[in-house]
């Protein structure tokens, strides 16, 4: 949303937005939409989103850390698949439990997208740990993530979300 002024940026939004709604006419059911879109700044909602997820696709072309390749695996709570860009500054501490994509590879990406929808429960749950460990690795992340949820508390009082996704950090962790 920060760069809705630009029209090119303004464009492929409406683009993707018209995409989204013609796969969910196709696909969805009365019970179930395929996809739904968040555009919107709000990083509360953003991160209750992240604890819900089935696949998290994080495919930037060149970026730095990505750091929702890390709060992902931390907050879901479904053992989603992170399907993540080989050119991400994340993918090599991540890449054990990640499935890897190729940015500028539209088939790659379908099949990387098809595999994570269609994995077992088991290897979904191996991947979840994997990446989960990997980032335990980093201190710092955990850190950084759990500062950032208590100056959403102390600005928004909403000490609901931020009491369970800290417990919800450490059960993941082992540390009761």
């Amino acid at each position: 949303p920060s760069r809705d002024g630009i029209p090119e940026y303004a464009n492929y939004r409406d683009r993707v937005f018209a995409l989204v709604e013609a796969i969910n006419r196709t696909y969805g059911t009365e019970d179930w939409t395929p996809i739904t879109v968040f555009h919107e700044h709000n990083r509360l909602q953003a991160l209750a989103a992240l604890s819900l997820y089935d696949v998290l696709l994080v495919n930037s072309v060149a970026d730095g850390l990505n750091l929702v390749s890390k709060e992902g695996p931390l907050l879901n709570e479904r053992d989603g698949v992170l399907a993540l860009s080989t050119t991400a500054g994340a993918y090599e501490e991540l890449m054990g439990g990640a499935l890897p994509v190729t940015p500028y590879d539209i088939v790659d990406t379908a099949d990387a997208l098809e595999r994570a929808l269609t994995m077992c429960a088991k290897d979904r749950a191996q991947r979840q740990e994997t990446l989960r460990q990997a980032i335990a690795g980093h201190q710092g992340v955990i850190d950084m993530f759990i500062e950032a949820v208590f100056f959403k508390i102390r600005y928004t009082g909403n000490t609901a979300l931020g009491i369970f996704r800290i417990g919800f950090i450490s059960q993941a962790f082992g540390n009761d």
